[in-house]
């Protein structure tokens, strides 16, 4: 598989520590330069901000686009464009990224920009590899290398064989892509870049040793380990030493295998490199193997396997990062040109049914490297099993021991199964509904049934929101629960905070004829994390409207409290029955209650409710008689802990 997954864009690059100074400084040069200059600062900003915030590098990059075609400046639509498929290509929605790459090369092949045109076919090629296009891909990688060798640019040299030799690699073209990694490596050495000669150095290594040239793959990780000493490169020199002490293990070198995959687990775990660590606890477990310890072969398999679940999980985590914000981007589009052109309903509908597949596509993904790695443990136990029938004697032991691993493998998933218990119950619901009523649709659409298209739209929108709603509140719980959720409390207006969220949820609210009532005191000052108190009044009011009847009403109310705000939501809706009370605000309870609409609830939005209230130093409780409607009220503070000072 491709490593090099650098995508080259115009402009600074920047520390991100360093990126709002940078931000500040070109903002200031806008103001005292003509707009003919706007596009290079624009595009510089895109490029500051493509690895930290695609919102903000789509921004500016959109910005230099619109002067540029303005201006007819065509390298500077062609530096936009490359801006803008960096962006989508960093947030992996790749075939928008593949779009606007090939505009670019389009673009620079017509004003023969010779090292530019280099630059956007690595990118291309890269984005054709995400899409599954090795063909296009290999060519566009070779296109590239053979521009830069015409131009004689070393650097560029370097990127595209690099490029074309891991996708040889790929494809199990090992003897070619050793012999053109081979070139890579003396032009990255020869232009200086020694991370990138180390990094290929690593990979030849690992080519040589899978062709069965354990000379030439032991050539390639010492000068390699050597370099990474030099350069303290910590990461790349614990997978080099890890090699090594395979090759020296499959030759029965057993005193310097051991003592090169020790260094290789030492430096992974400085270097925190997870997927090394499980390599090297794995290295071990075939040491002792091969040196008949089997109770050490056996406890580092098990180290190993535990090291991979890890990492597997971790790439699960990310993957769902980036699905939520990919849905997040979407939405935003949907929801402005909803506002905008709300007669543009198959356009809509196009860009949902895009998000969905994407949704699929990643979700099958996960199923399947899940699948793989549930193979792969089996076939670990199986051989454990092994291990253990050699050791009778220590049968009794090595059961207790995993009976005891057991336990505590039960009580750290607790959580996890809980979440996947609410996903296989309230995602099931929603996906029908969505699967049957596109059906309809579609039947309707060949038929000119306006009425029923009408009709079977609105339920896929219930549909989505409620899958969306669903997503958001795990995904938020998630965070919090890792302590990955920012927690930045200043002053802000809770009038116009509730006034907003009203505005918001109105839609919502007019579709079932429920009345929004005010109560509320203006210009409210408070203190506390405007977004987490802006989440817990859009879970409160969602859960108002969902639990009211057609034609009923929702109040909010704010009252000023003994240093404190008060707010109160209140509906007349069905109610909450006494028993359930108190199991509202807890994990360990899977409480569901449908709408009077047959909406879907899980109960996540009060548990993430009640964390962000206790975070934000408030409380929170809850009212309620069945049949007759509920009361939710939460306090926030009007001043920081211990401070004095009074806010006008």
């Amino acid at each position: 598989m491709i490593l090099l997954l650098e995508f080259i864009c115009i402009g600074k690059s920047a520390t991100q520590e360093h990126t709002g100074q940078l931000t500040d400084s070109l903002l200031q040069q806008m103001e005292n330069t003509p707009e003919s200059k706007h596009v290079g600062i624009l595009n510089e900003l895109a490029s500051l901000h493509w690895p930290i915030s695609f919102e903000k590098s789509l921004h500016y990059a959109t910005q230099a686009l619109e002067i540029a075609e303005r201006l007819g400046d065509q390298r500077g639509i062609a530096n936009s464009y490359n801006s803008i498929g960096v962006a989508y290509a960093t947030l992996e929605i790749y075939d928008d990224a593949v779009t606007y790459f090939e505009k670019t090369r389009d673009l620079r092949n017509a004003f023969s920009d010779q090292k530019e045109l280099v630059r956007v076919l690595n990118n291309l090629g890269i984005a054709y590899f995400h899409v599954g296009n090795m063909e296009k891909s290999l060519s566009c990688f070779e296109e590239a290398a053979m521009i830069s060798l015409e131009i004689k640019n070393d650097t560029l040299l370097a990127i595209s064989y690099h490029n074309l030799g891991e996708l040889n690699s790929h494809l199990e073209n090992l003897s070619e892509a050793a012999s053109i990694l081979e070139i890579s490596a003396d032009y990255y050495q020869k232009s200086g870049n020694f991370v990138k000669w180390v990094e290929v150095l690593n990979i030849l290594g690992d080519i040589y040793l899978k062709s069965g040239n354990q000379k030439k793959a032991l050539e390639k990780l010492h000068l390699s380990r050597d370099a990474c000493i030099r350069l303290d490169l910590l990461k790349e020199l614990a997978f080099a030493e890890n090699q090594i002490g395979k090759i020296f293990l499959q030759n029965g070198n057993f005193a310097n295998a051991l003592t090169f995959i020790h260094s290789s687990l030492e430096n992974a775990r400085a270097s925190d490199n997870i997927g090394t660590i499980s390599d090297a606890y794995f290295s071990l477990s075939e040491y002792y193997w091969k040196t008949d310890d089997l109770q050490k072969a056996y406890n580092y398999r098990k180290l190993s396997s535990e090291f991979k679940d890890t990492l597997f999980t971790q790439s699960i985590e990310q993957k769902l990062t980036t699905l939520q914000r990919q849905y997040n981007i979407e939405s935003k589009d949907q929801e402005l040109q909803i506002l905008r052109r709300n007669e543009e309903l198959e356009k809509l509908e196009i860009e949902k049914n895009r998000y969905y597949r994407n949704f699929m596509i990643v979700l099958i993904s996960i199923l399947i490297t899940f699948s793989t790695i549930s193979i792969y443990n089996l076939y670990q136990r199986r051989k454990s099993n092994i291990i253990l029938e050699k050791q009778k004697q220590l049968q009794e032991e090595a059961n207790q021991q995993l009976v005891e691993s057991k336990k505590v493998q039960q009580n750290i998933n607790l959580t996890k199964n809980k979440i996947f218990t609410v996903l296989a119950e309230d995602l099931i619901t929603p996906f029908n509904l969505l699967l049957e009523y596109t059906e309809l649709l579609e039947q309707n659409a060949n038929e000119s049934n306006t009425k029923a298209i009408k009709k079977n739209s609105g339920i896929i929108y219930q549909s989505s929101k409620s899958l969306f709603q669903l997503l958001e509140n795990l995904l938020q719980w998630s965070r919090n629960q890792r302590g990955l959720i920012e927690f930045h409390p200043g002053y802000f207006d809770l009038y116009k905070t509730i006034n907003h969220m009203i505005s918001v949820e109105e839609v919502s609210a007019h579709k079932k004829n429920i009345e929004f009532r005010r109560n509320l005191q203006e210009a409210l000052i408070v203190y506390a994390d405007e977004n987490h108190i802006a989440a817990v009044l859009r879970n409160l009011v969602n859960n108002a409207i969902k639990y009211s009847h057609v034609g009923g009403w929702v109040t909010i109310g704010i009252t000023d409290k003994n240093g404190f705000a008060e707010v109160t939501i209140t509906d007349n809706g069905v109610g909450i029955r006494q028993e359930d009370m108190e199991k509202l605000f807890r994990m360990d309870i899977h409480i569901t209650r449908r709408g009077t609409a047959n909406e879907r609830g899980t109960g996540l939005g009060l548990i993430i409710a009640h964390e962000l209230i206790l975070k934000n130093r408030g409380s929170i409780s809850v009212e309620s008689e069945e049949g007759k409607g509920s009361r939710f009220a939460f306090t926030i503070p009007k001043k920081p802990a211990g401070s004095t000072k009074k806010i006008t």
